[in-house]
């Protein structure tokens, strides 16, 4: 007779004693685990070279006092012998219906949402503020991150001055900004410069109030 050794078992297997069996002494049953995770038995018996291995749920390991058979069972039957033993198991997800397949789809083949930057600037000039510069310097990494995107500058002021007049600081502020990337290496053709003047602000204001917030440009990436 060749004695059994049990060399590794892992979360999710059940061992079971196949009660009023003769032919064996000991059933081993790997079940689903909990959380839906791989799981796996290994056994080795003493005197052969070769592990059995169950890595199936409901696979059966029957081991006798001279032999070790393998063979697959299911869960009702487990439970029809083992029920008092065998923990609830979670229920399946519910299938999608095709509505929901279909908005599934959808929603993955949507383009991510647009990335947009704030750059501030002086109060009546075309220069960006200091804490700007350096998102600028972001804009560029951004940019050579991705040579596919296009680009849409938007230029805004605060409502400090006529509206034709600041309409004209606003494009001539995206104008500065559409430069800047152009001189960094980007395409032309992928970038966009528009003027919204004072009609767009971030921050409602009075008339004649100088808003720094206000005071932008808008880098929207698509």
């Amino acid at each position: 007779m060749k004695a059994i050794e049990l060399t590794s078992v892992v979360i999710g297997v059940a061992l079971l004693l196949a009660a009023g069996c003769t032919r064996h002494v000991e059933r081993v049953v790997l079940l689903p685990s909990a959380d839906g995770s791989p799981a796996g038995v290994a056994f080795n018996a003493r005197g052969e070279k070769n592990k059995v291995a169950l890595s199936q749920p409901y696979e059966v390991l029957d081991i006798g006092f001279d032999s070790v058979n393998s063979g697959t069972t299911t869960e009702a039957e487990v439970r029809r012998r083992y029920g008092k033993i065998v923990p609830d198991l979670p229920p399946p997800p519910p299938r999608p219906s095709r509505q929901q397949q279909s908005k599934q789809k959808i929603v993955a083949a949507q383009p991510p949402l647009p990335q947009q930057y704030l750059l501030y600037f002086v109060h009546g000039k075309t220069d960006l503020t200091r804490e700007s510069q350096a998102v600028f310097e972001s804009v560029k990494d951004h940019i050579a991150a991705t040579p596919t995107a296009t680009f849409v500058v938007v230029g805004h002021t605060d409502r400090v001055g006529s509206q034709q007049r600041n309409d004209a600081l606003s494009l001539r502020r995206a104008q500065f900004v559409r430069a800047r990337l152009i001189a960094e290496g980007m395409p032309k053709d992928r970038i966009e410069a528009v003027g919204r003047g004072e009609r767009e602000p971030l921050i409602q204001t009075a008339d004649e109030v100088a808003e720094p917030r206000n005071r932008r440009v808008e880098i929207r990436v698509r």
